[in-house]
């Protein structure tokens, strides 16, 4: 028997939230690929109402994990999950909870202590240490009063 096109788009749904969270806009974006807007639109709304898919619960996990598990500043989980279609307000609020977690502050220093390394002369080291900080999206101010504090 021939499954219907909302049964097929119910099931693919199902399976990309099956291989991990995802929000809304990223769910549609992939679902695009196989159906036509009115089933999609059908689907997303069944899996909101089922509990399935919930943007703030996605951005909250997510900015979590980047936030403790990777040890990326704001401004980096901010970009990710503007990525991932996921709106501003949400994304403060899931920020605001990783960080009642582990502050930047508390991430900038595990990070330090993670690549700590004895060979590079100090002003070398720091400039390094400053620039991968930057890249994991942590404010330069904030960076260079931490590398300060520790010298």
């Amino acid at each position: 028997m021939e499954r219907s096109p909302l049964e097929k788009a119910r099931l693919q749904a199902f399976r990309l939230l099956s291989l991990r969270s995802r929000g809304e806009r990223e769910l549609r974006d992939r679902l695009s690929e196989n159906h036509g807007p009115d089933v999609i639109d059908h689907v997303i709304r069944q899996l909101q109402e089922q509990g399935y898919l919930n943007d703030e619960d996605f951005a909250r996990e997510r900015a979590r994990r980047l936030a403790m598990d990777h040890l990326q500043g704001d401004r980096a989980i901010e970009a990710d999950l503007l990525r991932k279609g996921v709106e501003r307000t949400v994304i403060a609020g899931a920020i605001q909870a990783a960080r009642e977690e582990l502050s930047e502050p508390e991430a900038i220093r595990k990070l330090i202590e993670k690549r700590r390394s004895g060979s590079v002369p100090d002003r070398l080291r720091r400039d390094k240490m400053g620039r991968y900080l930057l890249s994991k999206g942590f404010p330069a101010g904030l960076i260079f009063e931490i590398l300060n504090e520790r010298h």
